[in-house]
């Protein structure tokens, strides 16, 4: 199948890029689905079986533009449509503890960041109610610049907010599954399975490495970002935990 992937630079990328080697990539930069009528005369002469969405617009009217484009796109093209998107449209402030998002638990996004997704959550369910729109958080990838690669740089975690520290690889596998699943539609969770704070990865990590380091916590107020995974569960698509997932990461990439 041909796929179309629109946000080169995402910390998914590398990972989509190996996950789905059998099919026929095209890539495309995250400002490209700010045109709709450039955007959407690539999609007719491309004709993608699919298209990943992993433009991260940041912003929420550029994040709600892109969105909006990119849906007009595959339903004028008949492409089927990923949405990825990510666990900050959630308050992060459970009704009670222990506590992790399901699918269709109800965004109250308080960050800039959860509001941008959410405005591009809210345009593609409104155009394309067959999408998939795929939420993930805490990712982490060889070489990036993401919340591991600067903890081990600063020793510096945040000590009260919960989620799923995931690599990005088991992510891009979840989605190469779902798009052998043309059943599947709506929300889907993609995360390691389990949580915890993001100063207890960093002593788990520290503690791997044998460098003897410490973490420093950063204080703040108690939020959860960790997200339940119903969907994929159901369909019997099980994830790693996050420890096992991170201690193989960390061997490879900082020894």
């Amino acid at each position: 199948m041909k796929i179309f992937l629109a946000g080169r630079t995402n910390i998914l990328a590398g990972a989509l890029e190996t996950a789905l080697r059998e099919h026929e990539l095209v890539w495309g930069v995250a400002d490209e689905v700010l045109d709709d009528e450039s955007f959407a005369s690539r999609m007719l002469a491309e004709k993608p079986g699919a298209i990943i969405d992993i433009s991260n617009l940041a912003q929420a009217e550029a994040s709600e533009t892109g969105a909006r484009n990119v849906a007009l796109a595959a339903k004028i093209s008949g492409a089927r449509l990923f949405y990825v998107s990510s666990a900050e449209v959630f308050s992060g402030r459970p009704p009670r503890t222990p506590w992790a998002w399901g699918e269709m638990d109800i965004p109250r996004p308080e960050t800039d960041f959860g509001l941008a997704r959410f405005a591009g959550e809210q345009m593609v369910q409104l155009i394309l109610p067959d999408a998939v729109i795929l939420r993930t958080h805490w990712l982490y990838a060889e070489g990036a610049d993401d919340w591991l690669h600067n903890l081990v740089r600063t020793g510096h975690a945040d000590a009260n907010v919960r989620g799923n520290p995931t690599p990005a690889k088991v992510v891009a596998e979840a989605i190469r599954f779902i798009v052998s699943r043309p059943d599947v539609s709506g929300f889907v969770h993609a995360t390691c399975e389990d949580q915890c704070t993001m100063q207890e990865a960093g002593e788990q990590m520290f503690g791997w490495l044998g460098s003897g380091r410490k973490v420093e916590p950063v204080a703040g107020e108690e939020r959860t970002f960790a997200l339940k995974k119903s969907v994929l569960n159901v369909l019997g698509y099980r994830t790693p935990n996050w420890r096992d997932a991170l201690m193989e990461f960390v061997k490879k990439e900082f020894n």
